[in-house]
């Protein structure tokens, strides 16, 4: 018996010992923004409108005007709701004049396939009420789609981002996509603090037809901020890094 006892507690330090020392896989990188500048959008891709109709991207294409396309998703705690103020606060300044929906359009399309269009039409509501613009606006569209058009568009245009079981429910980076009228990726701009003028300049590029490269900054993930009730705004969250 003295033998069976030393044995088994010999047995439960080394596995102690081995659970300690196991740290298992190293966690997957947070999802990054390509640069994929001249890709062409696929605008056959169908997705659903804020007003419940089902179009293709090509119906939202078709204006003769840049476009301003923005990945984000509807229940995002943190981030994303970072990236529509600034948008919206871009638009709101005007850059350099530009008026949505006369110089460009924007479309938003969320990245969750459980989004519906109820949930795209409050968020338009809301962020049309912050420009502030009438609810007849055009030039600016909400879309949700199923998962295989999601991935398709986000792959196309180097969007990254995946599902995550803790915390928030994707992670992805911040950026926007700046498109030709025809449907080219003219511009990526990968921070969430471009200028008035950084996005008139990207906008005329692509008016124009042409490419450029990437205005990269601080492409802040999802779950890297979160949201502080007593200040009202967004904070870093330590743990994420």
């Amino acid at each position: 018996l003295v033998v069976v006892l030393a044995l088994t507690h010999t047995a439960d330090a080394q596995y102690r010992m081995d659970r300690l020392n196991d740290v298992g896989p190293a966690p997957a990188p947070n999802p990054t923004i390509t640069q994929k500048t001249g890709a062409k959008i696929p605008l056959d891709l169908e997705f659903t409108r804020s007003d419940g109709a089902l179009i293709k991207l090509a119906d939202e294409y078709n204006h003769g005007r840049p476009v301003i396309l923005s990945l984000v998703y509807f229940s995002c705690p943190s981030l994303c709701g970072i990236t529509q103020d600034n948008l919206c606060a871009a638009v709101r300044q005007g850059p350099r004049g530009l008026v949505v929906g006369q110089d460009y359009d924007i479309i938003v399309v969320s990245i969750d396939p459980d989004d519906k269009p109820k949930d795209a039409a409050l968020k338009r509501k809301n962020y049309l009420a912050k420009i502030p613009l009438p609810e007849s606006q055009p030039g600016f569209t909400y879309l949700t789609g199923s998962e295989e058009n999601i991935k398709a568009l986000a792959d196309t245009v180097g969007f990254g981002f995946r599902r995550n079981f803790s915390g928030d429910k994707f992670l992805h980076s911040s950026g926007i996509f700046v498109c030709t009228p025809d449907g080219r990726l003219s511009q990526t701009i990968a921070k969430i603090d471009y200028t008035p003028d950084e996005l008139h300049n990207a906008l005329r590029l692509a008016s124009n037809g042409k490419t450029g490269g990437s205005l990269l900054g601080i492409a802040l993930s999802c779950g890297a901020m979160k949201y502080d009730p007593t200040t009202g705004s967004y904070i870093h969250n330590q743990w994420f890094y």
